[in-house]
């Protein structure tokens, strides 16, 4: 996965060369020789949010700098509370810097304009298709920096495309005007693949008559698309973004009674495994280790022992026979026999049960698009 997050972040930076060497190729046509001035670029992009599930409004504190105006109305403000899954993998929120400084042929800075842009991106859980709501905020300016245009673009990879919308799609001028637009970004992703990629974002820098440059900001997260399961869709699968298998309350687990009372015993023990705010969340494993998992603690020749049916089992029907259950999940890394006893635990339960939980946990990893080597917890009220 690294590899292939680190061939898009190269194709993205490719493509942006393409946008900027032609646009620089363009302006450089129109200004005279010799430039009476040479302008460099500094940029800076970060996360403006931190969102968590126990935290409804996590945002950093304004990054202010003398002359540059605060956030613009509304950016990143629509955190739902209390905090959803959805939003979590797939909203994220970022403030970028930049300073473009104006040097003399005596190499003197004589000039500078300084800005934020703002990003909101939104990604979709059943589409390949989002967008990023951008604002380039007010510039402060002194000396030469006055009368510079810009041109904000973006690339996204190979297999996707990015197009500009509002007043980003033509240049601008630094200044005391702010700029609203967006980016439309579409992904191609074919069935039983994934792609990962980071997006990039080009800026050009023109001083009419005189002299063109250009820099570059790269988002902070990987975004992934793939089409695992029943839908394409697109999150990002930052390590930090840990989701609970229930965006409300606990989850439908808490109503199976045999499975709830193993899990709850597992997560009141020393290493809370799975029980969220823990240190150690759930990792979806491969298919090879959740069939080698459950081998490990529920294979053929584990039977039941004394006391280990606590139901009435009805020989014609199948759902009251008994199903070894454990937890952590064999589907996790943190299965099998990763951990020993209390952090771990097999508890016999109706296959209706266990068939059951089979389907939540599926129906959880489809719809947030859970993958292997992806974070969860669980909540049933340990």
């Amino acid at each position: 996965m690294k590899g292939t997050t680190r061939r898009a972040v190269m194709a993205s930076g490719a493509a942006l060369a393409l946008l900027v060497s032609g646009t620089g190729m363009a302006q450089a046509a129109a200004k005279p020789a010799p430039a009476r001035y040479r302008l460099t670029v500094k940029t800076d992009l970060r996360a403006a949010e931190k969102p968590t599930l126990h935290n409804s409004r996590a945002a950093e504190a304004n990054s202010r700098l003398a002359g540059i105006p605060g956030d613009p109305p509304g950016f990143c403000t629509d955190i739902p509370n209390p905090m959803t899954n959805a939003f979590l993998r797939t909203h994220l929120c970022e403030r970028g810097l930049v300073t473009v400084s104006v040097w003399s042929p005596e190499k003197v800075l004589v000039g500078q304009a300084r800005f934020h842009t703002y990003h909101e991106t939104s990604l979709e859980l059943r589409s390949t298709t989002w967008t990023e709501k951008v604002t380039v905020g007010p510039a402060a300016t002194w000396g030469e920096g006055v009368g510079i245009r810009a041109t904000l673009l973006s690339a996204c990879g190979t297999s996707c495309h990015s197009t500009p919308g509002g007043a980003l799609k033509a240049p601008f001028y630094l200044g005391s005007n702010s700029y609203s637009g967006s980016f439309t970004y579409s992904a191609s992703v074919a069935k039983d693949q994934q792609i990962t990629g980071r997006t990039v974002y080009g800026l050009t820098y023109y001083k009419p008559g005189d002299t063109f440059s250009a820099g570059s900001m790269t988002s902070g997260s990987a975004w992934r698309c793939d089409y695992v399961g029943s839908a394409p869709g697109c999150v990002y699968s930052d390590p930090r973004r840990v989701v609970v298998d229930s965006d409300k309350g606990q989850s439908k687990m808490a109503s199976l009674p045999g499975i709830v009372d193993s899990i709850r015993g597992v997560q009141r023990a020393g290493l809370h495994i799975g029980k969220p705010g823990s240190s150690i969340p759930l990792t979806r494993a491969t298919e090879a280790q959740k069939n080698a998992n459950r081998n490990a603690v529920c294979g053929p020749n584990v039977k039941p022992g004394p006391g280990d049916i606590w139901w009435k089992v009805n020989p014609k029907d199948k759902g009251t026979q008994p199903s070894c259950d454990e937890y952590p999940f064999a589907s996790t890394t943190q299965g099998g026999t990763a951990y020993a006893p209390p952090n771990r635990a097999i508890k016999w339960v109706p296959l209706s049960e266990n068939n059951a939980q089979g389907a939540i946990l599926k129906n959880f990893y489809d719809a947030y698009h859970i993958l292997p080597g992806d974070n969860f917890y669980v909540n049933v009220g340990a």
